[in-house]
């Protein structure tokens, strides 16, 4: 039985649970906008968490955009000093 007719896969990713560089087991998969929502299992502490992964255009444009809440939130934090 091959891992695609089991409907999840194995990849290795950093758990924020237990913090150990681990195999974790995707449970569900989903389109969300311009991301993809994975649920994946722990494989070392049984744990379940989530990600979000986008692509390389999207990641830029959310850089851009942080980069210009952060000057803004450094620019009130010194009109308030």
């Amino acid at each position: 039985m091959s891992t695609a007719s089991k409907n999840f896969y194995k990849q290795s990713i950093d758990c924020p649970h237990c913090g150990e560089w681990c195999v974790s087991r995707v449970f569900n998969t989903r389109p969300v906008g311009n991301s993809i929502y994975r649920r994946r299992k722990c494989m070392n502490c049984g744990k379940r968490f989530t990600t979000y992964e986008i692509d390389a255009n999207t990641f830029k444009e959310l850089s851009k955009n942080l980069d210009i809440l952060s000057r803004i939130q450094n620019i009130i934090k010194r009109r308030k000093a």
